[in-house]
C-alpha cells in the first residue's frame, strides 16, 4: 500500500475526529467577524484554490452570503483588479494545509493591511498563517504525502461545519450522519477502480458544476500528479 493509499483509507477515522474537534472549535469561539459581513473572499493556491472555490459556492448556497474564491498570488499582484476599491463589509478565508504558502501569507499580509478579518485554517501549528490571522483554525490531522490527501477533505469537512452552525437549520446532523457513510463510499470507489481497466484510457475529464466544480479540478489535479495523465476538469 502507497502512501498516499494509507492517507486515503486513514481518512475513514480523521473525518469523525475532525467534525467533533471542529464542533467544539465553533463552540469555543465567535466567528461573527466572518459572517456578518457583505462579502466573504476565499483564498488558496493549487489544491487549496480548489477547497477556496468549493467553499464559496457552498456558503453562498446554504447562507445567501456574497463570496469569491480568489488565487492568493491574484490578491498579491493584482490586488485591485480583484478586490476594487469597494466599500462593502468583508473577510476573508485562508487555506493552506502547511500554514506557509508563500503566495498565500503575502496575500494574507495584503488583507490585513486594509483590514479585512481573516480566518485561517491548516493543519500545521506554529505556522506563517498566525502571523496574517485574526483566527486559526487548526486541524488534528497529519499528513506526509507531497499531494494533499486527507487534508483536503478535512479542511472541506470543517468549512462545512462552520457554515452550518451558521445556518442553524439542522443540516450539521445530517452532515455528521453523511461521515459514518465514508467508508461504505470508499469501499465501493475501490470496487469500482478494481473492475475497470484505467491504464488503456489516455485522457481523462472530470465534470462538475457548483459545489462540485472544486472537487473536479482537484480530481483532475490529483490524477494529473500522480499518473502524468493527460486531464481536464
Amino acid at each position: 500500500m502507497t502512501k498516499v493509499e494509507r492517507e486515503i483509507r486513514d481518512t475513514l477515522n480523521d473525518l469523525p475526529r475532525v467534525f467533533d474537534f471542529t464542533c467544539e472549535w465553533v463552540e469555543g469561539g465567535d466567528l461573527s467577524f466572518l459572517f456578518d459581513v457583505d462579502v466573504v473572499y476565499f483564498v488558496g493556491c493549487g489544491s487549496s484554490y480548489y477547497i477556496s472555490i468549493t467553499m464559496a459556492k457552498y456558503t453562498s448556497g446554504r447562507l445567501g452570503l456574497e463570496t469569491k474564491a480568489i488565487p492568493a498570488g491574484e490578491i498579491h499582484f493584482c490586488l485591485d483588479e480583484n478586490l476594487g476599491k469597494s466599500g462593502l463589509k468583508r473577510s476573508a478565508v485562508l487555506v493552506s494545509r502547511s500554514g506557509e504558502s508563500t503566495e498565500v501569507i503575502l496575500a494574507g499580509r495584503k488583507l490585513k493591511d486594509l483590514k479585512i478579518p481573516i480566518l485561517g485554517v491548516t493543519i500545521e501549528e506554529n505556522s506563517s498563517i498566525f502571523d496574517v490571522s485574526d483566527e486559526v483554525l487548526v486541524l488534528p490531522i497529519e499528513e506526509e504525502s507531497i499531494v494533499m490527501t486527507k487534508s483536503f477533505t478535512s479542511i472541506v469537512l470543517a468549512l462545512q461545519i462552520l457554515v452550518e452552525y451558521e445556518s442553524d437549520d439542522g443540516r450539521l446532523k445530517k452532515l455528521e450522519e453523511s461521515i459514518r457513510n465514508v467508508k461504505n463510499v470508499v469501499d465501493r470507489s475501490y470496487e469500482l477502480v478494481e473492475d475497470e481497466d484505467l491504464t488503456k484510457h489516455r485522457r481523462f475529464v472530470f465534470l462538475g458544476a457548483g459545489v462540485y466544480e472544486g472537487i473536479a479540478r482537484e480530481s483532475a489535479l490529483k490524477l494529473q500528479e500522480m499518473s502524468q495523465s493527460t486531464t481536464e476538469a
